[in-house]
């Protein structure tokens, strides 16, 4: 597979020569919503609803997970927003459970959760190869997409960490192909990385 991103080129060992061209075809990160603590239990709303509660000090968090997948693109292949299909999903009703929700934050604070992929472009290759995808070409596309030494978006994942300044960090990343380490690795890079403040969960597909 031949890959396209901007001036690089590189040409994967899977599914011979088909051509994909990743340029303006990233994923953008986005705020989902807020973790709130309402009569002893922390919730989950949308950015909607947020008004109709006390205001209280924001904090915000950033729920790590991987590379967008075919939910995340239209029937024309344009980019719609992360989280989009069963992934969205198990966030919007699983995420006020989680073990680190009551354990790590604080019920003083809203939680304004952002979601974003290490790699905004679609590693799996859904768009070009549809049911043909393996998880075996992911884990390649993806290591190359992110190596400093190939197309390095490692740096402009650091980037944006550091750009939204988190107070918590979760990785929600796969361990498909040691990925979670990998971006583990950049996560500690960050200006803003603690090890109090980063928690290591399961990708919500699997919640």
């Amino acid at each position: 597979m031949v890959i396209t991103l901007g001036n690089l080129i590189f040409n994967t060992s899977h599914n011979g020569n088909t051509p994909i061209n990743f340029t303006g075809k990233n994923v953008l990160d986005e705020v989902r919503g807020y973790l709130i603590f309402v009569n002893q239990n922390w919730v989950f709303v949308g950015p909607s609803q947020i008004n109709a509660y006390r205001k209280k000090a924001i904090r915000k968090l950033l729920l790590v997970l991987e590379s967008p997948h075919k939910n995340e693109f239209d029937q024309y292949n344009n980019p719609l927003r992360p989280a989009n299909g069963k992934t969205g999903n198990a966030i919007n009703s699983k995420l006020s459970n989680r073990p680190w929700v009551n354990k790590n934050l604080n019920s003083n604070y809203y939680y304004e959760i952002y979601i974003m992929n290490p790699v905004q472009y679609q590693a799996s290759c859904y768009c070009v190869l549809g049911n043909n995808c393996s998880r075996n070409n992911t884990n390649q596309v993806f290591r190359k997409l992110f190596s400093k030494h190939f197309f390095n978006l490692r740096n402009d994942f650091i980037n944006r960490i550091n750009a939204y300044m988190p107070d918590m960090i979760i990785n929600c990343c796969s361990s498909c192909g040691s990925l979670k380490k990998t971006v583990e690795v950049a996560i500690k890079e960050s200006s803003f990385y603690s090890n109090n403040h980063y928690v290591i969960d399961y990708h919500p597909s699997k919640w």
